[in-house]
């Protein structure tokens, strides 16, 4: 995984937290995936997903 950003679409969000990038890809988040400029997310809510080589390192604001 390369440093940058992914757009991607909340799943689901409860005791599950899933994203589906937009290649299709879905993605399973820890509870420690920090949000950002969030306080919690709904389902078909739009984000973006920031990456580095080490993973995913919080999720932000959404994508237009």
């Amino acid at each position: 995984m390369s440093d940058g950003y992914a757009p991607a679409t909340v799943r689901r969000w409860d005791d599950r937290r899933e994203v589906v990038l937009d290649d299709g890809r879905v993605v399973t988040l820890g509870s420690d995936v920090p949000l950002e400029g969030f306080r919690t997310l709904a389902v078909g809510q739009r984000v973006r997903l920031r990456m580095t080589g080490e993973g995913i390192d919080a999720i932000t604001w959404p994508v237009d």
